[in-house]
């Protein structure tokens, strides 16, 4: 009896510690996935600021004030106003008297780690105003920042349809990133489109309700499961393809369709893009001008660019590696001015930049504060000399014309520019930004 009893015991002891060794690393597992979402899915992109969405898989949390740490331990405060946009609440409806400009894109427009007045959307919005009180107009310029970590042209198109459209924008200002092509891959899946090709919404997947059986409901309360599940998948998902780098699902190849010997993704490519011309119909259908802003990623600019070993190692890119393929630019280029689409490439000023990689942060992919600027005067000069917008009113224009006359009147007149050199880009940001700065 006593051998039995011994037995019994041991038995016991061991299923309490394998219990208890099982707990302990349900809560290590929860620990984690309430930091970064990534085993539940909860949300995309930053966990501190972004929520699962029923019409844009994903979007920024309304009223939130979060401190984070920039390159050079900089205390860095990004606020959202009750809209869930970076800076204050706009007004609705639209005073008269606003010309309003909304810009769409990922985190290299929201700009999580830089302050709210060195963001793209902030410097472009002081330049435009300064411009336009010169010109003479009394109209007040509002840029509003609308970026959302990891968007693409496609959840920024339900973006606009959902909640952007009813703002009464006069311009939107979509950044197409070098990254688009793997994002929309990525969500598409998720996305329900009507019979003409149309997206209606985008579900994120941790909103969806199911009826589970008791297996079921035990494997999605448990987190390990799910957790081993997904390693799984990762591990035989890199067996399963022979060239495992090539893989646009992966994480690790976003950047991939930039290089010399880019694997052949154009239909993904294709992809990325259609949602950009269904934006333009949504904006015209809406008398809203649309323009395209592209910009080079940090590893097309320089070589030390980004060089934080993790984080090149997190997106697939090598030490010092940088990539000098055109057919990026071009592609989208091309497909701009096959659509009338007007575009404004910030590629001459950021890859002829001296000491590029100060362009951008260290520790993120992202701009910094300089890169920001370099593309808030670009994108103004181009707005200035090419858009009627308000600070045409009642001045003259910035080349010295009669203003908006030889467009037309309209943006669907402006063609987008073949990307231009050094030199034409550079001296009139300069000639812009100085005159600013001289009036001052």
């Amino acid at each position: 009896m006593s051998f039995l009893f011994r037995c019994l015991r041991q038995f016991l002891t061991a299923v309490w510690v394998l219990l208890g060794l099982y707990c302990i690393c349900e809560v290590s597992v929860r620990l984690y996935d309430a930091r970064t979402g990534k085993v539940t899915q909860r949300a995309d992109g930053d966990p501190d600021l972004v929520i699962k969405s029923w019409t844009m898989h994903h979007e920024l949390k309304p009223l939130q004030n979060v401190t984070r740490k920039s390159d050079g331990n900089r205390r860095v405060t990004v606020r959202t106003n009750s809209r869930g946009f970076r800076g204050p609440d706009p007004e609705i409806p639209k005073p008269d008297d606003v010309y309003r400009i909304i810009c769409l894109g990922d985190e290299r427009v929201l700009g999580p780690h830089v302050e709210e007045s060195e963001t793209f959307a902030a410097r472009m919005e002081t330049l435009l105003q300064h411009w336009t009180t010169k010109c003479g107009s009394k109209r007040r310029i509002e840029v509003i920042n609308a970026g959302v970590p990891d968007y693409c042209p496609l959840l920024s198109l339900l973006q606009f349809q959902h909640s952007l459209a009813s703002m009464q924008p006069d311009l939107v200002v979509l950044n197409f990133d070098m990254t688009d092509v793997s994002d929309d891959y990525r969500f598409r899946r998720h996305v329900t489109f009507d019979d003409q090709g149309q997206p209606l919404c985008c579900i994120h997947p941790g909103l969806e309700i199911r009826k589970l059986s008791g297996n079921q409901l035990v494997n999605e309360v448990l987190l390990i499961p799910r957790w081993g599940r997904q390693t799984l998948v990762e591990c035989w998902t890199s067996r399963l393809f022979s060239m495992p780098q090539s893989n646009i699902s992966s994480s690790t190849c976003k950047y991939l369709w930039l290089d010399e010997q880019a694997p052949d993704w154009a239909i993904h490519i294709q992809q990325a893009l259609e949602p950009v011309q269904m934006l333009q119909q949504q904006c015209l259908a809406n008398g809203t001008d649309l323009v395209v802003l592209m910009a080079p990623a940090p590893f097309q600019v320089s070589d030390s660019a980004c060089n934080d070993p993790k984080i090149r190692e997190s997106v697939g890119v090598g030490p010092r590696k940088i990539y000098q393929s055109e057919h990026p630019f071009e592609t989208v280029y091309e497909f701009c001015k096959e659509k009338k689409i007007p575009l404004c490439d910030a590629t001459p000023p950021f890859l002829n930049r001296n000491e590029g990689e100060k362009l951008f942060l260290r520790h993120e992919i992202e701009f910094s504060p300089e890169g920001h600027a370099l593309l808030a005067r670009t994108a103004a000069v181009y707005l200035v000399k090419n858009f009627p917008g308000a600070w045409r009113n009642g001045g003259v224009s910035p080349g010295g014309g009669s203003g908006g006359a030889s467009l037309g009147g309209g943006l669907s007149g402006v063609e987008p520019a073949r990307p231009m050199r050094d030199s034409r880009v550079r001296s009139a940001a300069g000639e812009f930004s100085g005159s600013i700065e001289g009036d001052r």
